[in-house]
């Protein structure tokens, strides 16, 4: 399997873009929009992104076609999808509220027709073995819709995000067996497993579009990439990386891996096939996410959301950085 030219960017600069930052949002830790320059081997500019939404502590769920969407606590027992907002645009708006406790949350895009869709799992407080799926629309005067039930057999975690990746969002369950819910059909399957032999703490991560398997074990992760078939039913897995220390942002052009390591906060570009790497860049604060991000001009008013409004200008500080390319 060849991953060069994964990323929709600037492929002629080599230039990827993505957002950094702490899965829960603060003031004092903000999103970051940055790019990487594979050319140069370096980060070359960042933008600081001060949102001010009115809650506390949010958590970031993800970014589709340049619109990003974050949790919040709105009662004291869960978080759910509340904020939309595209920071190029300067439009944000506040999510209708989610009846029930809910524990799994997903978001993504459908381009055929152009529909962003949040999704949220509920419990049932009718019958404990099941959840309810709550789907929302951007743009629909239905808070939310579907109630597809879901046996609780097919979830692992109460605190996993969803991973939006082809057509679909996905979650692992206990048994490391993957569930998706189509965004289209609004209907859930399950995907094969890696073919991994080992019984290993697997995680789910979308690296540039591609949904990603990684298992951990005590000399890093294995990272398998899925890949469908030319009659696009069949899935294939892929074993690209091995014995990765890091969390993985994104793939560049050329087939590599980008991680960031939490011990020691540095970036490093992997091989594919291989466990050698070198040093990117030092981050003086430490992130949890690298979300591959581009920018857009999507209206969430064009979208229909009715409420939308504009942020405050001071929210939006950009500022350029040198980064010295630093080889090991």
């Amino acid at each position: 399997m060849h991953l060069n030219h994964f990323n929709d960017l600037d492929s002629a600069h080599g230039k990827l873009s993505f957002l950094l930052g702490r899965r829960f949002y603060d003031e004092q830790h903000p999103l970051c929009y940055t790019e990487y320059d594979e050319n140069l081997n370096c980060f070359t500019r960042t933008t600081r992104i001060n949102l001010r939404p009115p809650f506390d502590n949010l958590h970031f769920l993800g970014s589709c076609n340049g619109v990003l969407c974050f949790l919040a606590y709105l009662d004291i027992c869960s978080m759910q999808p509340a904020y939309i907002c595209n920071f190029i645009t300067r439009e944000y708006t506040i999510l209708p509220k989610y009846e029930g406790y809910g524990f799994l949350n997903g978001f993504g895009y459908i381009p055929s027709t152009n529909e962003y869709k949040i999704v949220r799992i509920c419990k049932d407080e009718g019958d404990p073995n099941y959840g309810i799926v709550q789907v929302y629309t951007l743009g629909s005067v239905i808070v939310c819709r579907n109630g597809k039930k879901m046996d609780y057999d097919d979830l692992m975690s109460f605190d996993q995000p969803g991973e939006f990746a082809n057509g679909a969002i996905h979650w692992v369950n206990y048994k490391e067996t993957i569930v998706a819910f189509d965004l289209i059909d609004e209907d859930f399957r399950q995907l094969p497993s890696p073919p991994c032999n080992m019984q290993l703490f697997v995680m789910l991560h979308v690296v540039s579009g591609f949904l990603c398997a990684c298992y951990r074990h005590s000399e890093g992760s294995d990272i398998w990439v899925l890949k469908k078939n030319e009659s696009n039913h069949d899935v294939i897995w892929s074993k690209e990386f091995s014995n990765i220390n890091g969390k993985p942002i994104i793939f560049t052009n050329t087939g590599g891996l980008l991680c960031f390591v939490y011990r020691d906060r540095k970036v490093y570009l992997y091989a594919s096939k291989a466990s050698s790497s070198k040093i990117l860049v030092n981050e003086e604060q430490n992130f949890e996410i690298g979300v591959p991000h581009k920018n857009t001009l999507v209206s969430l008013k064009a979208l229909g959301e009715t409420d939308t409004k504009l942020m405050d200008t001071a929210e939006i500080e950009s500022y350029s950085e040198e980064t010295e390319n630093n080889d090991h």
